[in-house]
């Protein structure tokens, strides 16, 4: 079980919703807000170790959001997530596929990567050996 501390900053309700079940699933502790405005109150006291920047449709506020936050939680990591309009479809290659859509997992191995940690799967191949 993981103890680090994400902060999910993402303006879409349900995607917010979405992603932090998915992380709260899967050990982390997770705080969310909608702005860069509530993410001080979302962490209370309790300093983010990766800090989650949902990608808005106009990627331009996204730069700003960042600099705001890197401002106020400088010992905090900042990553930025696509959009959920932003994703790749399965893209498909002589009937094969050849690049799936993202899925739980691949989120997942993102943060762990974000972290520095080993991806979760690889996690769990290193503990059956």
């Amino acid at each position: 079980m993981s103890l680090h501390r994400i902060l999910l900053v993402e303006e879409d309700a349900l995607e917010c919703a979405r992603r932090a079940i998915i992380l709260v699933t899967s050990g982390y502790r997770v705080a969310t807000a909608n702005s860069a405005d509530e993410a001080a109150d979302a962490c209370g006291s309790a300093m983010p170790d990766l800090i989650l920047v949902g990608l808005q449709e106009r990627p331009e506020k996204v730069s700003a959001i960042v600099r705001e936050l890197r401002t106020r939680f400088r010992a905090a990591r900042v990553a930025v997530l696509m959009h959920k309009s932003h994703r790749l479809c399965p893209v498909e290659v002589d009937d094969t596929i050849a690049i799936p859509a993202e899925l739980p997992g691949d989120f997942l191995h993102r943060v762990a990567m974000a972290l520095e940690l080993p991806a979760p799967a690889l996690q769990a191949a290193a503990a059956a050996h």
